[in-house]
């Protein structure tokens, strides 16, 4: 558990009160200063070990807080290994302030000494595993590109995105390029610190990494060690085509975040930019967006 300690918020906001009714039916008024709750992981707010609430990253949550000194502890809803306490001191009642949480650094330094998430000296974080997988030689799920649940069935006729209709957000050029944060499979699954890697993330892992073809506990990979001397796999999981899986041990297909071109005769963009792996290299490529690739998520 982490220890801080501050004497008084920086910011001082606007003045506010709470008014209590006394046994004597006068009106009594305890000033009280009021604390929002700004977090960039789900958590609960403990008061000397008493829970007061959950804060969720982009809701408003407040506590109220009375002059003196107070001891708050965060704690991940999603891991009890992530939480910091804070000794705080309120100098006077009656006025309003923020108190930013921050216990995706903690997560994450936890996650980067489980090997969950590897620094491989790029921009982001590589997860160490494809989404729905739990060790670096296993295949995980396979996803449409913006779809955010694996299927039996990987086809026009079952792709969210791909039914010719104009208000179909990712269909029609100059709308939008990159994924929503609610149809990047890698964020509804792990939570907003994570994601699908852009094209970008992608070049950079071609081109500022080496990639050598190997195997991983008996399955076909491509290790790829980056400028620090860290390293990944990335299994060859094939891909889906209908309900068949093709190509096990010979190809990895993995989608980024970015859609591609090539139009459909309704004018609809039909592909979204990945990567693909054999024996014969590693390169950008574009595919159909219904066809099922693997995922592997990135940390920032």
């Amino acid at each position: 558990m982490e220890y801080m300690y501050t004497k008084y918020p920086l910011h001082l906001k606007i003045s506010t009160g709470k008014i209590h009714k006394a046994q004597n039916n006068q009106t009594q008024i305890h000033m009280e200063s009021i604390y929002h709750i700004e977090t960039d992981l789900e958590c609960k707010v403990l008061h000397y070990g008493t829970e007061l609430c959950i804060a969720t990253p982009g809701h408003d949550v407040s506590i109220t807080l009375r002059k003196g000194r107070h001891k708050l502890t965060f704690i991940s809803t999603e891991n009890a290994q992530d939480q910091y306490t804070i000794f705080y001191e309120v100098p006077e009642n009656d006025f309003e302030d923020c108190i930013e949480v921050k216990l995706w650094e903690i997560c994450r330094s936890r996650l980067i000494k489980e090997g969950k998430l590897v620094d491989l000296g790029l921009s982001v974080l590589w997860a160490s595993c494809n989404l729905g997988a739990t060790k670096p030689e296993e295949f995980g799920d396979y996803y449409a590109w913006g779809e955010t649940e694996p299927k039996k069935v990987y086809d026009s006729d079952t792709y969210k995105w791909y039914d010719g209709d104009k208000s179909n957000k990712y269909c029609y050029s100059g709308v939008k390029k990159i994924l929503d944060q609610e149809d990047d499979a890698a964020t509804v699954k792990c939570g907003r610190n994570w994601r699908m890697p852009t094209h970008t993330e992608w070049k950079d892992l071609i081109e500022k990494c080496s990639w050598v073809s190997t195997t991983q506990n008996g399955v076909e990979c491509y290790k790829v060690t980056g400028p620090n001397g860290n390293s990944v796999f990335f299994p060859a999981a094939g891909l889906r085509l209908g309900s068949d899986i093709s190509e096990i041990g010979f190809l990895g297909a993995y989608w980024s975040s970015y859609l591609g071109t090539g139009w459909s005769s309704s004018g609809c963009t039909i592909t979204a930019w990945g990567v693909n792996f054999s024996y014969s290299g590693v390169s950008m490529f574009k595919d159909l967006r219904q066809r099922g690739r693997s995922l592997r998520p990135v940390a920032v």
